[in-house]
Parts: structure tokens; sequence; C-alpha cells
């Protein structure tokens, strides 16, 4: 995680336009500590169809094996 990946909820609450606007991944921090991260539309869809494939790779693996 880099320091510019790193946003506290006051600044995203106050600078929402600017923060989804220069988006890329950001990491969500409340007092401190990471809570959330919130990233480009295109990002979370990538990683949800890898994610996808890679479950039904499991799936596929595990009825073979029994």
């Amino acid at each position: 995680m880099l320091s510019q990946q790193i946003i506290s909820i006051t600044d995203l609450r106050t600078n929402t336009t600017k923060v989804l606007n220069s988006l890329g991944v950001k990491y969500i921090f409340v007092n401190n500590k990471p809570k959330s991260v919130i990233m480009d539309i295109k990002k979370y869809e990538s990683i949800k169809r890898k994610l996808r494939r890679y479950i039904m790779d499991e799936e596929v693996a595990h009825a073979e094996k029994n």
C-alpha cells in the first residue's frame, strides 16, 4: 500500500468528486486504521471476473478428484 493510495474518511467525505475522479485503488482509513478499499469500476469488474473463473476452476478440480 502506497501513501498516495491512502485517504482518510474525512477527505473522502469532503473531496468525494476529486477522490473518485483520481481513483485507481484507494484505501480508506478511519482513526488511522485501514477499513475499506475503493477502486474504479473497470478494476473491480476485472477482479470479479478473475475470481469467478478461479472459483469455477477450483470447483472443477475438486469434482475431478471425487
